[in-house]
């Protein structure tokens, strides 16, 4: 085998072992439950965040203080202020907002720095799962850069059908829609996951992420042993 082909082999083989360890994180008692705001999925969400809270006996819920979550209109902090309080019955002193974020970064950002005041130690990040993955790298970036020991446990919502048509409007440009499906926003996600890290490495503080590597060790390092 070639250095190419080895070097190709060695990355499809990382992204595979990130993708399975994202897949099987062991939720332990947690502090908080950190939501990354997303137009997708809001009931599905909504319903995994609860059972989150819950079973791991967490304080706190951290959303994004924006008031919506696309530039289609998608439910925002207050739909899911109201939502948590009264279908899922919880107390609005355990419900915190994150300074209004456009975007994974600063909502990455505003949660740690909260987590701080908090005195957080431990918390599950959620998101819907084509998103997942860059969610926690980029809390995880953050952490690090911080020189933080937060640990993170990120899940997500199980069973969704990956070739829904939808469409993906984003806060910041939001005249270029995009018309996909679950699976194919999934694909660029990891697309975006590996360019915004070589902007990072190369200096840029717009593009603060963790690399597939740091995640894997962070994962591995907070795994249960039995």
């Amino acid at each position: 085998m070639n250095a190419s082909k080895a070097s190709l082999a060695d990355h499809i083989r990382k992204w595979s072992e990130f993708s399975h360890a994202l897949s099987i994180v062991s939720l332990l008692e947690a502090d908080a439950v950190f939501v990354h705001g997303w137009g997708d999925l809001f009931e599905e969400l909504l319903g995994t965040v609860a059972e989150v809270y819950r079973r791991t006996n967490a304080k706190h819920i951290i959303l994004n203080g924006e008031p919506l979550y696309d530039g289609n209109g998608s439910p925002g902090y207050a739909t899911w202020k109201q939502a948590l309080m009264q279908q899922v019955r919880i107390s609005e002193d355990c419900i915190h907002r994150v300074t209004p974020a456009r975007h994974t970064l600063e909502e990455a950002q505003g949660f740690i720095v909260l987590a701080e005041k908090l005195q957080v130690r431990r918390a599950v990040v959620v998101s819907v799962p084509q998103h997942i993955g860059r969610a926690f790298l980029t809390d995880l970036g953050v952490l690090l850069a911080r020189g933080s020991n937060l640990h993170l446990m990120p899940t997500t919502v199980r069973h969704i059908d990956w070739y829904t048509p939808i469409t993906v409007y984003g806060l910041i440009h939001t005249e270029h829609a995009e018309q996909t499906t679950r699976l194919g926003r999934l694909m660029a996600e990891c697309a975006r996951i590996m360019y915004y890290r070589e902007r990072y490495e190369a200096g840029d503080p717009a593009f603060v992420i963790a690399s597939i590597e740091e995640g894997l060790a962070h994962l591995r390092a907070h795994e249960p042993t039995h």
